[in-house]
């Protein structure tokens, strides 16, 4: 209750501001942990999408180590931000190529995100250490702010570049949709912003 209190009051004590860092860096490094694990299950093949086959449409679909038998659903998965369709092939299978697309977007996810929040982990580990109105900090901020920016810009164009040329040389197919990925990115562009404002700061004091 103490901690909620915290959060909402105006004037932060010194020693609960940097417990409070110390955990957010602790949340920062889980979080790069959880990207990682991402991506060993994602170049094993373990994805979730939706499926289009003979038999209908099917949610939450999951295809486990490529095989395809859409009745296994046990296991531990991954996927990609944005909805994934995929179309299986006369034989109502998934091809490689597409299996390899699904892997590749939830890299191009996943890989960039791991990187950010183990820069942002350095930035709480500043402001635990009291090291908080340096110019490491305004890096780290930057840093972390532009690679979630360019991510949530970029990553779902070049998804749908590649998604576009493996189903030209494929039987089955793969459709990307990523709705929000602009009002995301403009969450991290404030961030930018913010670090500006900081060494701004830093320069007239």
């Amino acid at each position: 209750m103490n901690t909620i209190k915290l959060w909402f009051s105006k004037e932060m004590e010194e020693e609960k501001a940097r417990s409070i860092a110390g955990c957010a860096k602790w949340i920062c490094r889980l979080s790069v942990c959880m990207y990682i694990f991402s991506m060993v299950l994602s170049i094993s093949g373990r994805q979730t999408f939706v499926l289009h086959s003979n038999s209908g449409i099917q949610d939450h679909i999951r295809l486990i180590d490529g095989r395809n038998d859409w009745t296994r659903r046990g296991g531990l998965i991954t996927s990609a931000q944005g909805t994934f369709r995929v179309f299986t092939n006369p034989m109502d299978e998934v091809d490689l190529g597409t299996r390899i697309v699904l892997s590749v977007a939830n890299l191009l996810f996943a890989l960039p995100f791991g990187i950010s929040f183990f820069v942002l982990s350095k930035f709480f580990e500043n402001i635990q250490r009291e090291q908080i109105f340096v110019r490491a900090n305004v890096s780290y901020l930057l840093i972390f702010g532009r690679i979630q920016m360019v991510t949530r810009l970029l990553v779902p164009f070049l998804i749908g570049i590649i998604s576009s040329l493996a189903n030209r040389f494929t039987d089955s197919s793969v459709q990307y949709s990523n709705d929000g990925f602009i009002i995301t990115a403009l969450a991290f562009l404030v961030l930018n912003v913010a670090a500006y404002i900081i060494c701004y700061g830093m320069k007239s004091s």
